[in-house]
């Protein structure tokens, strides 16, 4: 019986040691597979690491190529229009004020005040802006240009564009050999093969040192009413372009220098079409004129109209 219980323990404990051998084993495979499955997970991702890092210097390298292209467009771009915009300055500056477009500016703000005072118009209703450009050039591919305007009105029954000249002498305004009666052969001794129907300005003053003697000295100047209304014609094109309204620009001939005996306007050409440019002699035609327009003339614009236009030119009036 002892020899039986002896053998039993003898069986469980060999059946023990093989249970625990077989355990150790399994942990070591298991160990074994553990560290197998690590390594293959470590060489995955040094793997996509790799690749990402690969994809994303090359993706750098491309957005940054591509940038850099970008870049000196707009460098190219900007370096152009700043060249540009010095020469529009450039030309900005080459005008200045003169006496006369000084004086009908104090003329036009003594009108709009009479008018605001008298409630004929609101304070938007009479825009009065001077010593305006505007930018334009003859063809596409030419250098930016300006045009000078010495004052612009803005009103709900139009747009006019002032030209002052604030000149001394007999003026003849608008004569051509064809009007010139007498007076041609002045132009023939002038301008020698001129055209019949070329109009030109002549200024007559007396020489000082022989006021008695009838002698004169002869200025002369191209047609102020064919300079006003080339300008009437850019700045409809540039407005047009701008915020797409087709405006017709009214233009205005101003001589502001006082009339009398030995100063004066004697107009010679005549005019014709829808916007015919006025000619208007001393402080009191300008002001009746442009009173009696918005008076009776048909509201074409409204304030919000005039106020658009108005920025339009400011932005290319500012320097900063």
């Amino acid at each position: 019986m002892e020899n039986i219980f002896i053998g039993t323990i003898v069986v469980l404990s060999v059946v023990v040691l093989l249970l625990f051998n077989n355990q150790r084993k399994l942990m070591r495979m298991h160990e074994d597979e553990k560290n197998e499955i690590r390594k293959n997970t470590e060489n995955i991702l040094n793997e996509s690491q790799k690749e990402i890092s690969a994809t994303v210097t090359e993706n750098y390298n491309m957005l940054k190529k591509e940038n850099n292209h970008e870049l000196q467009k707009l460098k190219k771009d900007y370096d152009t229009e700043l060249t540009n915009m010095k020469k529009y300055i450039g030309n900005l500056e080459k005008f200045s004020r003169n006496r006369g477009e000084i004086l009908a500016h104090e003329i036009l703000m003594d009108l709009k005040s009479n008018l605001l005072e008298e409630g004929i118009i609101n304070r938007n209703e009479m825009i009065i802006m001077g010593n305006v450009f505007i930018p334009f050039r003859y063809k596409d591919n030419e250098d930016l240009k300006s045009r000078q305007i010495d004052h612009l009105i803005l009103l709900p029954q139009g747009i006019y564009i002032i030209e002052t000249k604030y000149w001394k002498g007999k003026i003849l305004q608008g004569i051509s050999k064809k009007n010139a009666d007498n007076l041609s052969i002045l132009l023939d001794n002038l301008f020698p093969g001129i055209k019949d129907d070329m109009e030109k300005t002549l200024i007559l003053n007396p020489i000082k040192e022989n006021e008695g003697s009838n002698e004169f000295r002869v200025i002369s100047y191209d047609n102020p009413v064919n300079q006003v209304r080339q300008t009437a014609v850019k700045l409809n094109q540039y407005i047009k372009e701008k915020i797409n309204k087709n405006i017709g620009i009214n233009s205005l001939v101003y001589f502001g220098y006082y009339q009398d005996k030995n100063n004066f306007v004697e107009i010679y050409g005549k005019q014709q079409g829808n916007f015919p440019t006025l000619i208007c002699k001393g402080e009191k035609e300008l002001k009746d004129i442009l009173r009696e327009k918005i008076e009776k003339c048909e509201r074409k614009y409204n304030v919000e109209e005039l106020l658009e236009i108005q920025e339009l030119l400011n932005e290319y009036n500012r320097i900063s």
